[in-house]
């Protein structure tokens, strides 16, 4: 699975080969299809992991900033590093053959609705366990996604590092407001991880 994660990352859907996966995996074009009846049906499965682990990721990193071991800003630079990584080139492979190819379309959307689920609760975990006076956290969460998917995705024909990172400095600050708590009740504003 790792295998097929990687070739789509460096060739992209179009130029996706089980030839080409077997050998990065080192196991033979008929052992990998014994156990995957299709291409689909492995870069599905494929896909399904690395969201799976992205998850666990993220939640990971969400703990260790309620228990205050990671700063906020933190918490944030780690997301973009994934949302601007991998992630996001490999996603933006499975939506544009998806976009065309319905079966896998069909395929592909419950493995995404797993996944915004699980980050979804991830997320209203975290709001409701810092005492965020956010009321919509989803909403946050939502836009902070977008908005790293939409830089992730700029920066391949625009060379600004100043610029890319005047914006996620600017979002980072807006996410702080939002995730601030009332410290002991005493009016003094406490950030979680910080």
């Amino acid at each position: 699975m790792q295998a097929t994660i990687d070739a789509m990352y460096e060739n992209g859907f179009a130029r996706l080969t089980t030839a080409d996966i077997a050998r990065r995996a080192g196991v033979s074009r008929g052992a990998l299809m014994h156990h995957y009846a299709s291409k689909e049906d492995l870069i599905v499965v494929s896909y399904e992991r690395m969201l799976a682990d992205a998850t666990r990721e993220i939640r990971s990193w969400l703990g260790l900033a309620r228990a205050g071991e990671l700063m906020l800003d933190d918490f944030l630079d780690k997301l973009w590093a994934m949302y601007s990584g991998k992630l996001i080139f490999v996603t933006l492979e499975h939506i544009t053959e998806a976009r065309h190819n319905e079966p896998l379309r069909q395929k592909f959307m419950p493995v995404v609705k797993e996944f915004h689920a699980a980050l979804e609760a991830c997320w209203r975990e975290f709001f409701h366990e810092t005492g965020s006076s956010t009321e919509d956290p989803i909403t946050v969460l939502t836009m902070t996604t977008a908005l790293f998917r939409g830089i992730a995705i700029q920066m391949v024909l625009r060379e600004d590092a100043v610029y890319f990172d005047k914006l996620l400095e600017h979002w980072k600050s807006h996410v702080r407001s939002l995730v601030e708590v009332e410290a002991n009740g005493e009016g003094d504003a406490a950030r979680p991880g910080s």
